[in-house]
């Protein structure tokens, strides 16, 4: 991700109650857009944001 993304997307992993140690691997990653997704929260990031993780 661009170094300007990733403030927000640290702050917005607060807002959602999740720590970065679920963000440790291509799993982890699938796992956290299960969550976005399941939680309708993919309205507030877009797609290639996640994917550029």
């Amino acid at each position: 991700m661009k170094k300007i993304e990733k403030p927000f997307f640290k702050n917005f992993l607060n807002m959602a109650g999740l720590n970065s140690w679920h963000i440790q691997g291509y799993k982890n990653q699938l796992f956290l857009i299960n969550i976005l997704y399941r939680s309708n929260f993919l309205g507030i990031i877009q797609m290639p944001a996640i994917q550029g993780l």
